[in-house]
């Protein structure tokens, strides 16, 4: 597919058979291309800068007993009521449940399947 754009006002035009046209072209996208380099360059100093500084970047860690989420889980109460009781929301409640359910032998609780229930909120 190909677009012809022609600006009289400021003399442009993008005709592929023109060749003034072709040459102003191949420099836009030079300069283009250049200046996504630069922006790029200038994102990637700043973080070397923000990482030498000490600055940890990312999403903050959510820190909690997945431990007692399961046990409070597995004695009956729902995803919102732990949620509102430790402070995390319900979509990491869940996935720290499922990265658990492994473990669940080790941890000795017999009705871990409880907390594969999703629709009871």
């Amino acid at each position: 597919m190909h677009a012809l754009v022609i600006a009289v006002t400021q003399n442009i035009d993008t005709d592929e058979s023109n060749p003034m046209a072709r040459l102003l072209m191949h420099l836009m996208g030079a300069f283009s291309e250049f200046e996504r380099e630069m922006i790029r360059d200038r994102i990637v100093a700043g973080v070397r800068a923000a990482r030498a500084r000490g600055k940890t970047l990312g999403r903050p860690q959510r820190i909690f007993r997945r431990d007692e989420v399961i046990t409070m889980r597995a004695s009956g109460s729902s995803w919102r009521a732990i949620s509102k009781q430790t402070g995390v929301p319900v979509c990491t409640l869940r996935d720290a449940a499922k990265v658990m359910e492994p473990y669940r032998h080790a941890m000795g609780t017999s009705s871990f399947d409880a907390i594969t229930e999703v629709n009871n909120f």
